[in-house]
């Protein structure tokens, strides 16, 4: 995705960093595999509270994940908007 949205930013001639989205996206990737953990080991109860805070950690990094790829989902869509009034 990362890949994807820099190069359409880049050519419609936006400034852009190497890889858009590309932290959010494996911080989320990352956190989400660690809650599987819990699902295939047996562990004892005391690892509850830090399952909890995977599962709080996850739902974090997703919002922030969705609120960046849409940020710039609105950044294209008003770019073609604005490109389709001059024209």
């Amino acid at each position: 995705m990362s890949k994807s949205l820099s190069d359409e930013l880049e050519d419609r001639e936006y400034e852009v960093e190497e890889k858009p989205a590309y932290q959010a996206g494996m911080s989320y990737a990352i956190v989400s595999c660690l809650a599987i953990i819990p699902s295939l080991l047996p562990l004892p109860s005391s690892f509850a509270a830090v399952a909890a805070v995977i599962g709080l950690l996850q739902i974090i990094f997703f919002i922030q994940y969705w609120a960046k790829i849409s940020w710039f989902k609105n950044v294209l869509r008003n770019d073609l908007v604005d490109t389709t009034d001059e024209e």
